[in-house]
């Protein structure tokens, strides 16, 4: 696996690790690291030709497209490394077993240190791929390569593209993570339950404006009621599915596929405070859904499709036709 990184001092740039640590010890994380979190971000295209150039310059690409985008690959390949590594890093293994080193001047840090910074990489590693793919974002006509792929999220037309936005709405402490167990809910509600509330010919107009980044103002000001739906409920349909950790960091999956550190899943008490606020209190999903109905109801001239669609009604009584909310909770259910 092609990676770029040439040697400790360069890796240190971002992490802060021991300078007796040899970089044949790191190779292997970094090989590792780039293969499951990295290319998803770039591409393929994109991350060969940024390896191509930082190879053939010792460091250094030759154009400032890719020295640019250096610094914006390298730090959350770092703390993706270390994430990685640190589980190992922390002991030795050999024909007496798993050991702990303890010197003379040295001994083990915690495992309570140990797992906080596990866990602060993971944090920082999410932080920094979500700023890697905003600059991919903000300069995708010079990053051609990235933007005709599937790394580019904006192909997609989704509404909730990335952490960061889901983040201005739900509290996932910007963790890709939750983000990706996430996404299959946020595909199936844009799918299924948009097109009801805002007609399937709004739907299809405002997906593709946003594969081509042609947004009017008027669509714009829809995204940003749809957004907080989307997040909500996504997140209250993925709560049964997932062991959480809800405290001052936001919510934390615990599960062993995605390898996340925690001490605790979160208690039922809060699970139901948590799917309360989501979905029923003045905040929640349902609230909106109703508040979008009433937006689009008084500015329906602005959205021909809405307007002309079986979803709105000129109709004075009973008044505008709203699609049903089908809940399992709820004591009616609508077809």
């Amino acid at each position: 696996m092609d990676i770029v990184f040439l040697n400790t001092a360069e890796f240190k740039q971002y992490v802060s690790i021991d300078a007796e640590t040899k970089f044949t010890t790191l190779k292997g994380f970094i090989e590792e690291a780039a293969e499951d979190f990295i290319i998803e971000l770039v591409g393929n295209a994109e991350y060969t030709a940024l390896f191509n150039e930082y190879n053939l310059g010792s460091g250094t690409p030759a154009s400032l497209k890719y020295q640019n985008l250096l610094a914006y690959v390298q730090r959350p390949l770092a703390f993706y490394t270390m994430y990685l590594a640190q589980p190992e890093l922390a002991v030795n293994v050999g024909d007496s077993g798993i050991t702990e080193y303890v010197g003379e001047d040295r001994a083990a840090a915690p495992k309570y240190k140990q797992d906080s910074l596990r866990f602060s990489y993971l944090d920082r590693a999410d932080k920094a791929a979500e700023k890697l793919l905003a600059f991919l974002e903000k300069h995708a006509t010079t990053y051609t390569d990235w933007a005709a792929s599937d790394a580019n999220t904006q192909l997609e037309g989704l509404i909730v593209p990335t952490a960061s936005v889901a983040d201005e709405h739900i509290d996932i402490n910007g963790s890709r993570r939750i983000f990706k167990r996430l996404k299959k809910r946020i595909k199936d509600i844009e799918g299924r339950m948009v097109p009801r509330l805002i007609s399937t010919a709004e739907h299809n107009t405002l997906t593709s404006a946003i594969k081509t980044d042609n947004l009017s103002t008027e669509q714009r000001v829809l995204i940003d009621r749809l957004r907080p739906i989307i997040s909500k409920k996504a997140l209250f349909e993925t709560l049964p599915s997932m062991k959480v950790v809800v405290g001052p960091g936001g919510i934390t999956v615990y599960s062993s596929s995605d390898g996340v550190v925690t001490k605790s899943a979160a208690s039922k008490d809060e699970l139901e405070m948590l799917k309360y606020s989501l979905k029923d209190s003045d905040t929640g999903y349902m609230k909106l859904i109703d508040e979008l109905q009433e937006f689009l109801e008084l500015n329906a001239d602005n959205y021909a499709g809405y307007k002309e669609s079986t979803a709105f009604t000129s109709r004075a009584d009973p008044g505008p036709g709203r699609p049903p909310e089908n809940s399992k909770d709820r004591k009616h259910f609508s077809v």
